[in-house]
C-alpha cells in the first residue's frame, strides 16, 4: 500500500505500528490518529481528512473492540450485566462499526470506480451463544448481521463489504481481559483451548482481511 491510515483510542502502540509496516515496505507511508470511534463526528472527520489529503480510498478494516471478561459471575449471570457496561462496549464493537462503515461508504461512494473493499471484525462469540459477556456477544452478532446488510445494499455501487469472525480466540493484548481470573497469558491459552478453541495469531486475521 502506498498509504496506511491508521486510528486508535489511543497512541501507546503507534511507533511500533510504524516501525512493523516499514520492515515490510519502507514506502508505505503510515499515518496514525488518535480517534474515538465511539463518536460519530470524530470517525466522520477522521475519513474526511484523509481523502481530501489522499484524494482516495480503496480499503478499510473496522477492527476496534472492547473485551468482557467471562467466569466472573454466578448464574443468573445476566442480572450482573450493568447499563454501564453494556453502553460501553455497545458504543465501540456495534455503533463505532457502524459510523466508520457509513463514513467509509461516504468516502467511497463518490470516488471513481474502482476495487473498493470494507471489512468489519466480529467474533466467533457471534455465533457460539455462550451464556454469559452478553454485551459483547450481541454486539458481535450484530456486527456480523449488520454487515451482511450493508453489503447487499451497497453492492451495486461497487464497493464490497465483509465480515471476518475468527475462528478462535485470538492472540492480542485483548487476550486477558476475556478471562481476569487467570494468572497469566499461557493459563488464559489452555484454558481456551481445553474448551476446544483454537488459538489465532492476528497475522491470520490479517491474511483473511
Amino acid at each position: 500500500a502506498a498509504v496506511i491510515c491508521v486510528a486508535d483510542v489511543v497512541s501507546t502502540n503507534f511507533d511500533s505500528l510504524k516501525k512493523s509496516v516499514h520492515e515490510i515496505n519502507q514506502s508505505t507511508l503510515v499515518q496514525c490518529t488518535v480517534v474515538d470511534v465511539a463518536s460519530s463526528s470524530a470517525v466522520n472527520k477522521w475519513l474526511e481528512d484523509i481523502v481530501s489529503e489522499h484524494c482516495d480510498l480503496h480499503g478499510a478494516a473496522n477492527v476496534a473492540g472492547i473485551a468482557q471478561g467471562a467466569g466472573l459471575r454466578q448464574s443468573p449471570k445476566i442480572l450482573a450485566e450493568t447499563d454501564e457496561d453494556w453502553s460501553r462496549i455497545m458504543k465501540v464493537n456495534l455503533d463505532g462499526v457502524f459510523y466508520c462503515t457509513r463514513a467509509e461508504v461516504v468516502a467511497m461512494k463518490d470516488l471513481p470506480a474502482g476495487n473498493r473493499s470494507i471489512v468489519n471484525v466480529a467474533s466467533i462469540a457471534a455465533f457460539s451463544h455462550v451464556p454469559d459477556v452478553f454485551a459483547y456477544g450481541t454486539s458481535k452478532g450484530a456486527c456480523a448481521y449488520f454487515t451482511a446488510c450493508v453489503a447487499t445494499d451497497v453492492f451495486p455501487v461497487g464497493i464490497r463489504v465483509n465480515c471476518v469472525s475468527p475462528a478462535g480466540v485470538t492472540n492480542t493484548p485483548l487476550l486477558p481481559q476475556f478471562e481476569p481470573n487467570a494468572k497469566s497469558l499461557a493459563e488464559v491459552k489452555s484454558l481456551y483451548e481445553s474448551q476446544g478453541f483454537s488459538i489465532v495469531e492476528p497475522e491470520d486475521v490479517a491474511r483473511t482481511i
